[in-house]
């Protein structure tokens, strides 16, 4: 409901913990955001239900765009050629991990809608494409975390609790098993 309750950078919910794949498909959105959730996107698909609202596929699509953006920028400023001072390095470096966060959080996201669509219809290729997409969701977290791990270690956090990206790595790859079991 508030911003302290929510951690981005652990996926963590400050009553809940860890937010699943399972979170994702029917969390309320930000009151007021226009945006749908995937439950509410795959219930109401072929009506116009949804109106003008913003899908899960477009956020998704949206933090994806951005992310592609952000790491083509890094590589093109790394390309330069330049011998970047110790401070620019890791300003680039935590631009790379909030990218591959991002690509993370698009990739969970349209896993959820695909699993939605799976509770919805029983269409076992929406679940099959949702495992998929969790498994690659799996390989952005880990990039997320090795990258973050270049300059900062696991550690407590006032709103966040611990962040570890290694042991948050497990949850991740909870999520893949979850939706086998859905």
């Amino acid at each position: 409901d508030w911003d302290f309750m929510w951690s981005i950078e652990a996926c963590y919910n400050e009553r809940k913990g860890f937010q699943t794949v399972l979170d994702f498909m029917d969390n309320p959105t930000m009151e007021g955001s226009t945006i749908v959730n995937p439950k509410t996107y795959s219930e109401s698909l072929g009506s116009n239900a949804i109106g003008n609202q913003i899908t899960p596929l477009q956020v998704a699509d949206n933090l994806n765009q951005m992310a592609v953006e952000s790491i083509a920028g890094v590589q093109k400023l790394k390309a330069a050629g330049k011998t970047p001072t110790m401070e620019a390095t890791i300003l680039l470096d935590d631009i790379l991990a909030m990218a591959y966060l991002g690509k993370y959080y698009a990739t969970k996201i349209k896993a959820a809608t695909e699993l939605s669509f799976y509770a919805k219809n029983r269409n076992v290729e929406h679940k099959e494409k949702s495992e998929g997409l969790l498994e690659e969701a799996v390989d952005h977290w880990a990039t997320y975390g090795e990258i973050s791990e270049r300059h900062y270690r696991p550690q407590m956090l006032a709103r966040t609790k611990m962040i570890d990206w290694q042991a948050i790595l497990e949850d991740v790859k909870q999520d893949v098993e979850l939706a086998k079991r859905f």
